[in-house]
């Protein structure tokens, strides 16, 4: 499967600091850390540095991988002002970008809820949680809210997991706004 732009972007919560986390009935719900992608804070329709993300695993064979800011990140943003990128350089590449959530309880479901397109509609992606597929598709050119599916959790932290494959060359895609959900 052919790989190559995946964009990350800030959905404007917490205006640029970790998410705060969300509650549910049980009391405190855990949070991605910079889940809307405004660490490091850029100036506007700016590209910021390549190779890290703030709080983020950055994998996979892309050209280009940083935050960007503006109409550095498209297509047009839902929310917030920032995004993480990867970019091809002309072939095709496949991009991961992974965290490890803490705090989860036992037993306890959660979902992850984000929003995604890719330039041209033709982005796969897949979503893991603590190595269980919890969502996959196609990003559409514009932006889609998608809510996983429900995982259990079976140890205090797991690992998450964005896979992005790109179908055709200098194909872009993006993915705002990663909030963790207590179910």
């Amino acid at each position: 499967m052919a790989a190559a732009i995946l964009l990350l972007v800030s959905c404007g919560r917490n205006k640029g600091y970790a998410p705060s986390a969300g509650t549910s009935s049980a009391g405190t719900c855990p949070s991605f850390l910079n889940g809307n992608f405004a660490l490091p804070a850029l100036s506007n329709n700016s590209l910021g540095v390549t190779g890290d993300i703030t709080d983020w695993i950055v994998g996979g064979t892309s050209f280009l991988t940083g935050v960007a800011n503006g109409n550095r990140c498209f297509p047009s943003l839902p929310a917030g002002t920032q995004c993480a990128v990867f970019e091809d350089s002309g072939s095709e590449h496949t991009s991961t970008l992974s965290q490890t959530l803490t705090g989860l309880t036992v037993g306890k479901s959660y979902s992850i809820t984000f929003a995604i397109s890719s330039i041209n509609g033709t982005s796969t992606f897949s979503l893991s949680a603590g190595g269980v597929s919890i969502s996959s598709g196609t990003a559409p050119s514009s932006y889609l809210s998608v809510t996983s599916s429900p995982f259990t959790a079976s140890a205090t932290t797991a690992s998450v997991l964005f896979t992005i494959d790109i179908v055709s060359n200098f194909e872009n895609g993006s993915i705002t706004g990663v909030t963790l959900n207590c179910l």
